[in-house]
């Protein structure tokens, strides 16, 4: 009996021993799991902390202004967000519904009405104020969100102050150019025709068919009148029509006597006529030679529709046009000497001296651009990228008749084993364009400052090395410098597809100069001084 209970307690031991064993195991697999979940855990709050410090720091280092609206409440916004509005201060004393308006209303926007049913929006522009009160230009998008269970949205803004007031420009500088254009056509067309007639070439009504027509050609001419009885009268005209109808065509007799092809009467229009008048006058006649008559009723001159168009072809448009269809530099030259006279009709009919400064200008930089386009192709290819940049007067679009050549040459950095290749074809360039130039009327510079001198035909570092030593050491040298070069102006750029001011190599230079005159401020004074050194031209009778 003993052995029974004894072996039975045993076998509860055993089985007492197995459970707990169970049981342990069990705990430990249990406490394993947790220590693992616990691990996960804290591996996930650290890799989300690190994400929302990489996000954070991927906000804050942001070209664009951030702003977290939450449950209505704005919960946080970047440091450019902050540069943006011009303020340092708390984000959530930000009212969003006080801050963006269209254009230059005074009822501010809100955000809330402006998304209505759309569930987001995409780069709207709109005006931002800024803390002192200004508007500014920016683009708006707003994204609606999820955060911690509570509705929110994300507003993105961006500011286009500086794209937009170069569109301004832009938009303002195509409208004077237009004016130009429009005032220099007018005031031609609006000139009198006795400005413009030729002599009036002449012969008796008994000259042969060939006689008239040899003495049309010792005289380049391709109409003459037929005198009539009584000097300085005429009965009729024959022009080169009428030869080719009358007598080439109907193969009639070279002897012919002139008067028996003539038209008649002449057809005359007074020399105070404006030129547009004559173009409608002959227009409506459906003539093309008109002959001009003086206050006596006498004929003084003639008139063709040849001409008329030559006059035409002498505004502003149509010159620009020339200019970009020329082939040849003889061509160029022919287009610059017409300048003379169509700026003495502009003055004469009291063109504004701006617009004629703007026009002169336009043709100048036409003219550089052609001219390069030439030394590309007679040269090759450049071998880097280079800006052709106008200074002086020209660089001010002040230029006039007289204007000289003020130009210099930047081309980008390359590696020291190609320098001298470089070097040497930007020269070539800078010759071929400034003598061209010269050839076209626009003569050399005396002080030799032109991109054919090796001095101002310089890589990028090296011109910003120029720029340094006379702001940096503004000696009465140095300052005379500053005052040419300051007004530089790109009429080429080898980065653009038309000719333009902004260019990669004058926003490199303009921001270079401005970082300099900021480490030394004190070179305004020694402008300022070396400004009283030149008095104004004017004397006690102005």
């Amino acid at each position: 009996m003993k052995k029974e209970v004894r072996a039975m307690e045993n076998r509860l031991i055993h089985v007492t021993l197995i459970i707990i064993f169970i049981i342990s195991i069990l705990i430990l697999f249990m406490l394993l799991q947790s220590y693992k979940i616990e691990k996960r855990k804290k591996l996930a709050e650290e890799q989300l902390e690190e994400s929302q410090k990489k996000y954070q720091l991927l906000v804050e280092s942001s070209t664009e202004g951030f702003i977290l609206v939450v449950d209505g409440q704005q919960s946080f916004c970047n440091q450019k967000l902050r540069e943006i509005l011009d303020t340092q201060d708390d984000c959530k004393e930000l009212d969003i519904n006080q801050l963006f308006f269209l254009d230059d209303d005074e009822e501010p926007l809100n955000i809330q009405e402006l998304m209505g049913e759309n569930e987001s929006i995409s780069q709207i522009e709109l005006k931002m104020r800024r803390a002192d009160g200004k508007l500014i230009d920016i683009l708006l998008s707003v994204s609606p969100i999820e955060f911690q269970n509570q509705q929110g949205m994300i507003l993105i803004t961006k500011d286009i102050t500086h794209q937009k007031r170069a569109e301004r420009g832009k938009t303002e500088k195509k409208k004077e150019q237009l004016f130009v254009e429009l005032q220099s056509s007018l005031l031609i067309l609006n000139q009198p025709v006795k400005n413009f007639i030729k002599p009036v070439i002449s012969c008796p009504g008994e000259t042969t068919i060939s006689a008239a027509a040899a003495h049309m050609r010792q005289n380049s001419s391709n109409a003459l009148l037929v005198e009539g009885e009584s000097a300085g009268t005429y009965k009729g005209i024959v022009t080169d029509k009428d030869f080719r109808v009358k007598v080439i065509e109907v193969k009639s007799d070279y002897a012919t006597p002139l008067e028996h092809i003539m038209s008649s009467p002449v057809i005359a229009l007074s020399e105070r006529s404006l030129i547009f008048e004559a173009m409608l006058f002959m227009q409506d006649n459906e003539i093309k030679h008109l002959a001009v008559k003086n206050e006596t009723d006498q004929i003084v001159g003639m008139l063709n529709d040849d001409q008329i168009f030559q006059i035409q072809s002498n505004t502003y448009g149509n010159i620009i046009q020339e200019i970009k269809l020329a082939s040849t530099i003889d061509e160029i030259k022919n287009i610059r000497e017409k300048m003379p006279q169509v700026m003495n009709t502009l003055l004469e009919n009291g063109a504004n001296a701006r617009n004629i400064n703007l026009f002169l200008t336009r043709v100048s930089d036409s003219v550089s651009g052609k001219l390069i386009d030439f030394a590309l192709r007679d040269l090759g290819p450049a071998p880097a990228h280079f800006a052709f940049m106008a200074l002086g007067s020209e660089g001010r679009e002040e230029e006039t008749l007289l204007t000289d050549q003020d130009n210099i040459l930047i081309y980008e950095d390359v590696a020291e084993i190609d320098k001298k290749r470089v070097e040497t074809y930007f020269l070539k360039l800078g010759e071929y364009v400034c003598d061209a130039l010269n050839d076209c009327g626009y003569h050399y510079c005396k002080g030799e400052v032109m991109a054919k001198n090796p001095k101002w035909n310089q890589p990028l570092n090296q011109w910003k090395k120029y720029f340094r030593k006379w702001i940096m050491l503004p000696e009465p040298q140095a300052l005379l410098q500053v005052n040419i070069f300051f007004d530089f102006r790109t009429v080429y750029s080898s980065q653009k597809a038309k000719y333009q001011q902004r260019d990669p190599f004058f926003y490199e230079m303009r921001n270079h100069i401005y970082q300099l005159t900021q480490e030394k401020p004190d070179f305004f004074v020694f402008m300022a001084k070396n400004a009283l050194l030149y008095r104004s031209p004017i004397g006690f009778m102005g």
